[in-house]
């Protein structure tokens, strides 16, 4: 599998209380058992409770799937397109909701 490219963002490094954004982008190739299972991460039922599947008509009309969660106040989002699995974390970003998020991911599909 080709490697992550992963980006952070915070105003104040170290301060790990500080809002911080990450993006992260894989590149969905290789053998396809390897493919299936990152794929999988993106079905909601496997993430646990609370995740949101995205069920939006641009995202199904392309094949695409992911998720939207808030987990221990991190708002996340994971999309797996044809060709590659985007995740984002926005983390003590006030008013930041799992839909901002996936609009982090949305930007750089774009």
């Amino acid at each position: 599998m080709a490697e992550a490219k992963i980006c952070a963002y915070t105003a104040v490094l170290g301060d790990t209380s500080a809002p911080m954004a990450t993006l992260a982008a894989v590149p969905l190739t290789g053998a396809s058992d390897e493919l299936a299972q990152i794929k999988g991460t993106c079905a909601a039922g496997s993430v646990g409770p609370g995740a949101m599947k995205i069920d939006a008509e641009w995202a199904l009309s392309r094949g695409w799937s992911g998720w939207t969660a808030t987990r221990d106040g991190a708002q996340q989002a994971m999309l797996c397109t044809d060709d590659h699995l985007f995740s984002s974390t926005l983390v003590n970003v006030p008013g930041s909701t799992p839909d901002d998020a996936l609009s982090t991911i949305l930007a750089a599909v774009d």
